[in-house]
Parts: C-alpha cells; sequence; structure tokens
C-alpha cells in the first residue's frame, strides 16, 4: 500500500487539526511561557492599580478632613510612582523579546528586574501602611460616627482602637503582600530562575 493510498484512506477520520484552526480557536491559546505569565499578571496588576487609584481621587473629593486628604495624597502618590515603575518593567519585558542576545542573559534580566521591583515595593510599603491604615480608620470612624475627626479621635478608646489596627493590619498586610506576589509572580520567576540554572 503506497503513501498515497494511505493519506487518502486517513482522511475524514482525525479532523482535530481543523476544528482547532476553525474559527479562529488557535488565536485564542494563550502563551504558557512564564515570561508572557510574568507580562500579563503585571498588566492586570496595572489596571487594578489605576481603578484603586482613581477611587482615592473620589474619596479626596468627598472627604475634606484634612487628616483624610494627607492619607489619601501619600497613598496615591505611592500608587503612582509604584504604577511608573510597573509600566517601565512591562515594557522592558516586552523589550527583551527583541534583544539580540543569549537566552540566558535575557532571563537574568527579566528575573533581576522583576525581584529588584518587589523588594522595593515591599520595603516602601512599610512606610505607607500607617498613612493607609490611619486614614482608612478615620475615615470609618467619622463616617460610621458622624462626629468630627477632632471629636473622635478624642476619645481613648478610638485611639487604643487605632493602635491595635496599626498592629495587627501593618504585618498582616506585608505577609498578604509577600503571598500575593509568590501566587502572580513567584511561581513563574521561579521557572525562569531554573532555566538560567540549566542553561549556566
Amino acid at each position: 500500500m503506497d503513501i498515497e493510498k494511505i493519506w487518502q484512506e486517513s482522511e475524514g477520520k482525525d479532523n482535530n487539526l481543523d476544528k482547532l484552526l476553525r474559527a479562529g480557536k488557535i488565536t485564542r491559546i494563550s502563551s504558557r511561557h512564564p515570561i508572557k505569565k510574568l507580562q500579563d499578571n503585571l498588566l492586570y496588576g496595572l489596571i487594578l492599580a489605576l481603578m484603586i487609584t482613581a477611587g482615592y481621587g473620589f474619596l479626596f473629593v468627598e472627604f475634606s478632613p484634612w487628616q483624610i486628604r494627607v492619607a489619601l495624597v501619600v497613598v496615591t502618590v505611592y500608587n503612582l510612582i509604584i504604577m511608573a515603575d510597573s509600566w517601565r518593567l512591562y515594557l522592558l519585558t516586552r523589550k527583551t523579546e527583541s534583544i539580540n542576545e543569549p537566552l540566558r542573559d535575557k532571563l537574568q534580566t527579566v528575573y533581576d528586574q522583576y525581584m529588584r521591583w518587589w523588594h522595593i515595593q515591599l520595603r516602601t510599603s512599610l512606610f505607607v501602611l500607617p498613612f493607609a491604615i490611619t486614614g482608612g480608620f478615620i475615615l470609618g470612624g467619622i463616617d460610621g460616627s458622624g462626629k468630627t475627626v477632632e471629636e473622635f479621635i478624642s476619645h481613648p478608646v478610638a485611639l487604643i482602637a487605632l493602635g491595635i489596627c496599626l498592629l495587627v493590619f501593618i504585618p498582616a498586610s506585608y505577609f498578604l503582600s509577600k503571598w500575593l506576589f509568590r501566587v502572580f509572580y513567584g511561581k513563574y520567576l521561579k521557572q525562569i530562575k531554573g532555566s538560567i540554572d540549566e542553561l549556566s
């Protein structure tokens, strides 16, 4: 039996390729490459950060007490700086695709830049979190009680509650951030690090 006859007899029996190509399905298959996943997650994070920052702008207009506005300004400026750095990282990650250099060097650049980006966020967030928690606490307190800021924080119970919130939420936010990084970036960076070690 010649090859042509075998081919003719097999036609129509396996149409998986036709199904895949039909209706553009092949274009909907996302890349599983860890760098592509890092890019996607970074872009999603940027969009979410933009929405949250826009929400801060709304709160700034709605609430006039200077204590809340100071907290909102600090958190907003921090978000804008991190968003700018994230966008720079996103562009750099895309740029590495076209850089004419050894694969190992490309992977090392991506790995180093993501780790730098993450460590900067983790350290600087410890200075911003007290402003965010205090501003949120005061905002919730005056909105719920109907009192002014001075009236609300003049009660010792409110100050004790604020201290407890700071002691609980700063470490909780820190460890939550580390966990989220591992979920959305860490496992892909680990894959890239494994590839770097193999190429070395």
